[in-house]
């Protein structure tokens, strides 16, 4: 025994006086419990005094291993507070002295087996993992039964180990606390209380002992601490979780130190594959703090947020939601609540969420329109003809209704709806009748590259199948699949086709089978916004379900579009004009051009009552009659010049993507083109005579030009048509007058002729 540590213990006993050491060891207790001190049994702090008393080294180290206990016992035993701190010096210069320094590491051995196959195992462990690091001075708690197979190689590590017996493991577990104090690391296969000085270590029946951390006698020798639990930013019990008992995996202490660890730190907590509540249990029994999942946060604000709003949520999926979306944007929607795989959308909640809303809270504040179909016909109710020339599929018009792109679908709906059932009807407005001036601001510029307008329907193929005239880059979907209203203006940088059109049946026969679209082409009921949204919302094509319809509406009131256009086998029909035929109606545009300008210089004009005006175009008699009214759908930039082509003559041309150019030469050429050919001039005549004065036969004598000149400006249209009458030219009289008499007459005379040869 270390003469220094009797120097302390005679102290104390001197402070003793005659007091019982029971007395003051309860005293002493009973202040350290007020002191929310570590639990202590009284057996433990009476021996532990009775040993620091009479100079023991085990009785010290309880004592002054730990300043707040010995502070306590000195108080206890009134010393004075001058001779307090030369006391406490002393107490740890007497551990420090012949080796008995502060105890680094408690090595608990008194709950293992007490087999001697077993014993030999452990002790060999000790010797050769725990006793060969730097880490000491050491305590090795035993029972009196495992001291009896303590190798005597133990004795050499001296002063460096200090092996403690007790009768059982219940008092050794007292005799690691008492030694642990507030320093030392304590290495057991019970659980201690402080988990940045517990080195779990495991006897299984077979295999080797196992440590948790597996490293930990490195890091201490190493780092000299082990590392402390993360400190947990998220409490689980802060959710409002409820404990529930769960069964431990395992009731080792390696098996508790490593779920210490996930309880605590958030990446490693979803791993445990525990419900929140068993989690929680476990932390609360395992004495330390559980971590809550991001998830976990999530679902709690989401049920918060639930609770305000008074609402439950329905868990959807993706194509779902979208659906709802898209009904909350066509009709009004009550606060509604979807929950998706991976969020809570708020569809116009009653009250507001706050800006520091979880990320997986999304809110949609939808301002419900009137429906496309509403907003569409009130955007083209009123247009003219000339309107309609721009925009003949309302691409540009629903453009700018859905500038998101987000209701296209139902749009082309809405249009089907609106051409299919006939209610747009191209208005007329009244004719300017300051046409005059419209039209020379007009032809102000060169002549603009020629187009053609042509009727957008058309059965090239005379098939049973109706085609329609589209460009070529047109939509493909079922509902694009609808003529143009009124004619199309087609230039040379579009391709067009003949599609056929998207075909209606009677709803009866479908009733009962899922439908791609319902329609209702009644045009006494098509503007009806509730029966339109109940056919939309029915149709396969955005989600819904015919059986929605039942009991709402007579099957007679609908029609159906099944399937794609086209399923039948027959596709669409390339439609073209060669660079040739382009050429040739460049040409009459320009040379209609050349005359209008010229007329509008100085030539007479007389204006109807209408408002249709007539301008002279010569002696010859011809006249140009001009109708100019205003348009709200102008062209953009250059002024638009179009050449009217006679339905009758589009077969050939819509049946060809290279129109043959020598045809479309002879169509300029004769005046008794076939109907194959494409022609958008016709025959003006311009006098008749007789050959024989009292005769039948007659003659004409005229000239072709274009049946109708189409030119769109920004806001002003003009439509040109050309005739002849004599009472406009100069008198039929003098030599050329003459001329052209003689002429018709020759030419009259060899028809008579040709007629007599043929018979």
């Amino acid at each position: 025994m270390s003469e220094n540590v009797t120097n302390v213990g005679e102290r104390l006993r001197e402070c003793l006086g005659t007091r019982l050491q029971k007395e003051v060891a309860m005293d002493w207790l009973s202040q350290w419990k007020a002191q929310d001190g570590e639990e202590i049994s009284p057996d433990t702090v009476t021996s532990r005094l009775s040993g620091v008393l009479n100079g023991k080294v085990e009785g010290l180290r309880f004592f002054f291993n730990d300043t707040a206990r010995a502070m306590l016992l000195l108080e206890v035993l009134g010393v004075t507070e001058e001779e307090r701190g030369e006391l406490i010096k002393a107490g740890v210069a007497a551990m420090s002295g012949n080796g008995a320094g502060p105890v680094r590491l408690v090595v608990d051995l008194s709950a293992a087996q007490s087999a001697r196959d077993a014993l030999d195992k452990i002790f060999l462990f000790v010797e050769r993992t725990v006793m060969v690091t730097t880490v000491r001075p050491v305590v090795l708690v035993l029972t009196h039964d495992q001291y009896r197979h303590l190798p005597r190689t133990f004795d050499d590590f001296g002063n460096e180990l200090h092996v403690e017996r007790v009768d059982d493991a219940e008092a050794g577990w007292e005799a690691v606390q008492g030694h642990a104090g507030e320093h030392a690391v304590v290495l057991s296969q019970r659980r201690f209380s402080v988990f940045h000085r517990w080195i779990a270590m495991e006897f299984p029946h077979h295999g080797e002992p196992a440590l948790e951390p597996s490293d930990a006698l490195t890091r201490l020798e190493r780092d000299g601490a082990l590392p402390m639990l993360p400190a947990v930013e998220h409490p689980l019990e802060a959710l409002g979780v409820e404990p529930s008992p769960v069964h431990l995996r395992s009731a080792s202490g390696v098996e508790q130190r490593r779920i210490m660890l996930e309880l605590t730190d958030e990446a490693s907590a979803t791993s445990l594959k525990l419900p929140a509540s068993a989690r929680l249990w476990l932390a609360q029994t395992l004495g330390v703090t559980a971590t809550s999942t991001a998830a976990e946060r999530a679902e709690c604000e989401i049920a918060a947020v639930l609770e305000a709003q008074g609402l439950t949520a329905e868990r959807v999926n993706g194509p779902a939601l979208g659906r709802t979306l898209a009904r909350a944007r066509r009709r009004p929607l009550e606060p509604t609540a979807l929950r998706t795989d991976d969020a809570l959308h708020l569809i116009n909640p009653t009250k507001p969420v706050s800006e520091q809303a979880h990320a997986t809270i999304k809110v949609h504040e939808i301002e419900c329109q009137a429906p496309p179909l509403a907003r569409l016909h009130e955007a083209v109710r009123a247009w003219t003809e000339g309107d309609w020339l721009g925009d003949p599929f309302m691409e540009g018009v629903i453009a700018r209704l859905d500038p998101q792109r987000r209701e296209r679908n139902e749009f082309a709906h809405a249009r089907a709806t609106l051409v299919l059932s006939g209610v747009l009807k191209p208005r007329r407005r009244p004719n300017r009748r300051d046409w005059r001036e419209a039209l020379a601001t007009l032809l102000e510029g060169p002549p603009p590259p020629a187009r053609l307008r042509v009727p957008g329907k058309g059965d090239p193929s005379q098939s049973h199948i109706e085609r329609d005239l589209i460009p070529s880059d047109f939509s493909k979907h079922p509902l694009s699949c609808v003529p143009a209203v009124g004619d199309v203006c087609i230039s040379r940088n579009t391709s067009w086709g003949w599609r056929p059109r998207l075909s209606l049946q009677r709803s009866g026969d479908y009733w009962y089978a899922p439908v791609d679209i319902f329609i209702c082409i009644d045009p006494e009921r098509v503007t009806n916004m509730d029966m339109w949204l109940d056919l939309l919302e029915a149709s396969t094509m955005f989600g819904g379900e015919s059986e929605s319809l039942k009991g709402k509406y007579q099957l007679t009131d609908l029609h159906i579009a099944q399937g794609r256009p086209g399923d039948d086998g027959e596709g669409e029909v390339p439609f073209g004009i060669t660079d040739s035929g382009w050429a040739l109606a460049d040409r009459d545009i320009a040379f209609a051009w050349w005359s209008l300008r010229a007329a509008l210089a100085d030539a007479p004009e007389q204006t109807l009552h209408d408002g249709t005006g007539f301008l002279s175009l010569g002696q010859s008699g011809l006249v140009a009659e001009v109708r100019v009214s205003d348009i709200q759908n102008g062209a953009d930039g250059q002024v638009e010049a179009s050449l009217a082509a006679d339905s009758q003559h589009l077969e050939w041309v819509e049946a060809s993507l290279a129109a043959d150019s020598q045809h479309l030469e002879q169509v300029e050429a004769s005046p008794a083109a076939d109907s194959q050919h494409l022609e958008w001039n016709h025959f003006v005549e311009t006098m008749r005579v007789q050959s024989v004065p009292s005769s039948s036969d007659e003659s004409a004598v005229g000239c072709w030009l274009p049946r109708l000149i189409t030119l769109r400006g920004s806001t002003t249209m003009a439509e040109i048509r050309f005739s002849c009458s004599q009472l406009v030219g100069s008198r039929m009289s003098g030599p050329a007058a003459g001329a052209r008499i003689a002429a018709a007459a020759a030419e009259h005379q060899r028809w008579k002729q040709a007629r007599r040869d043929d018979d």
